[in-house]
């Protein structure tokens, strides 16, 4: 597969080969299907008043390696042939505490925030346990971007990201339409 190309015109009585089908059809909706699912399989302690990325041990599905579970694992990243628009889902599920707040967002290549949400608390009763979700589409136009969740709390401890059935931390990544090439 070569990657993105733009989109053939065809024209009447042309013959249509094997090559011509693969590179503008075939090579085209394996990116739109581009994708991966993360997930892991601990909880994780996040610092008081610190963003920490949040890591995945464990993979759902990534048939096109956009994930490691070992080397930054916290990543996803556009593998050759993948540059496009992207659906990022992450959710997660924090440890009983109603002090402070919750924030999540996602990073760009360790610099540029993509998307951003705050959780404010009041403190004295209630959440004592709460989930929290990010979605997004967004372009990741070239080979190596890569894109983090990170989270962050204001409670005045450490606090864990939860681990267990149906409630570990999980992330998504999906090829959508506008691919960039």
């Amino acid at each position: 597969m070569a990657g993105w190309s733009t989109p053939r015109t065809w024209v009447v009585d042309e013959v249509v080969t094997a090559s011509m089908l693969n590179s503008h059809l075939r090579d085209l909706l394996l990116i739109l299907g581009a994708g991966a699912r993360v997930y892991h399989n601990a909880a994780q302690d996040i610092p008081h008043a610190t963003w920490t990325s949040l890591a995945f041990n464990s993979e759902r599905y990534d048939p096109d390696g956009f994930h490691s579970n070992v080397t930054n694992n916290s990543r996803f990243m556009v593998p050759a042939g993948f540059p496009g628009r992207y659906d990022l889902w992450a959710g997660w599920q924090w440890a009983g505490n109603s002090n402070g707040s919750r924030h999540a967002r996602f990073l760009l290549n360790q610099t540029s925030v993509i998307a951003q949400q705050w959780y404010a608390f009041s403190g004295g009763g209630s959440p004592t346990v709460s989930e929290g979700t990010l979605s997004g589409n967004f372009p990741l136009g070239a080979v190596g971007d890569f894109v983090e969740i990170q989270v962050y709390q204001s409670s005045g401890v450490a606090l864990a990201i939860n681990s267990a059935p149906y409630f570990s931390a999980e992330f998504s990544i999906q090829g959508r339409g506008g691919l960039l090439g």
